[in-house]
């Protein structure tokens, strides 16, 4: 009776379930691919909620194999070493398949922030324009608040304030010219009081003084070409010049009086027909910067002149050279026809 051989029959394994045979077609194909499985493979195995499918189906194999042979041995081991590499493999699959659905997670997230973002700076952005509306707003206040606070409210003339700014601008302007070697125009400045406004004001009311102070400015537009009328307060007034000669300042003072005494007349006589009355004069005092002086001290000279033409007589006008000296009788209202200077 011949002898058998060695029983190398396996036994059959036992049916898989539908995803494990979906598990070994992928596992077949990324085997003979010799690459890591795709992206859609893991996906497909996850939506036959196959997770664990490789450990299953290794269990499996593992049960479903009887060795008797140990050629079929070595190629079974061969097999599970195989299972165990890809399994592995598929491991690091799944963690680069969840890694990149973090990072598009955070994508995500980083797009909405970025457009949060950017909404955040569109309002930041109309914020600071109407910051920067209002700014302009508020600085156009202040430059008319500043002209209004330099401006004399009854005769719109520039005030003592504005005479300050003034006067210390072209003080400095004058000091430069000299240390550039240049021979700068004279700089006069000069008091000038309205005589008899007293009585006009008393006699007529203040409405006719008031009427009285603005006719000033309109002469000075008239007269004063290179120079500037500002109002003190009262019946007192400045004029600084820039440019005229020092013996030309008395006829611009002299062509002021004429002016605001044949206004003032003709405005009395419009509404007090019967009146008896010249109307208002000017007497003058005036002083010439000499280069090395304070504001303080030229205001001082032509202070000391004005006081002194006041004591001479109404409607004259006289110069201080220095405050050491007397000032000097330059001109009286009877003087001669006025040359055409200023």
């Amino acid at each position: 009776m011949e002898g058998k051989g060695p029983d190398i029959s396996v036994a059959k394994p036992q049916a898989e379930p539908r995803a494990n045979n979906r598990f070994f077609n992928i596992f077949n194909k990324i085997r003979r691919s010799q690459e890591p499985p795709l992206i859609e493979d893991i996906d497909a195995i996850k939506a036959a909620n196959s997770r664990n499918a490789i450990a299953r189906a290794k269990e499996n194999l593992r049960k479903g194999l009887k060795i008797e042979n140990p050629i079929t041995a070595r190629k079974s081991k061969k097999v599970a070493t195989d299972i165990d590499r890809w399994h592995e493999r598929w491991k690091l699959a799944e963690k680069a398949y969840d890694t990149r659905h973090e990072l598009e997670d955070t994508r995500e997230e980083l797009a909405r922030v970025k457009t949060e973002s950017a909404a955040e700076q569109n309002d930041l952005a109309q914020e600071l324009w109407e910051m920067y509306k209002y700014k302009d707003e508020a600085q156009q206040t202040i430059t008319e608040l500043e002209g209004l606070s330099k401006t004399d409210t009854l005769t719109l003339l520039p005030n003592r304030r504005a005479l300050g700014d003034d006067l210390k601008r072209e003080l400095n302007e004058y000091t430069r010219a000299q240390e550039r070697g240049e021979n700068p125009p004279e700089l006069g400045l000069a008091f000038l009081d309205l005589d008899l406004f007293k009585q006009v004001n008393d006699t007529f009311g203040h409405d006719m003084g008031d009427a009285t102070l603005r006719l000033m400015a309109t002469i000075s537009e008239k007269h004063v070409r290179n120079g500037t009328l500002y109002r003190l307060g009262g019946d007192e007034f400045i004029l600084l010049t820039r440019g005229a000669k020092k013996e030309n300042i008395p006829d611009i003072i002299e062509r002021i009086r004429r002016g605001i005494a044949k206004a003032s007349e003709e405005l009395i006589k419009a509404f007090y027909p019967t009146a008896n009355t010249n109307g208002v004069g000017v007497t003058g005092g005036y002083a010439i910067f000499n280069g090395k002086e304070s504001a303080l001290d030229l205001i001082k000279r032509a202070d000391l002149a004005v006081n002194a033409a006041k004591k001479a007589e109404r409607g004259t006008t006289m110069i201080s050279n220095s405050l050491q000296t007397e000032p000097e009788l330059v001109h009286s209202s009877d003087a001669a026809e006025l040359a055409d200077v200023a």
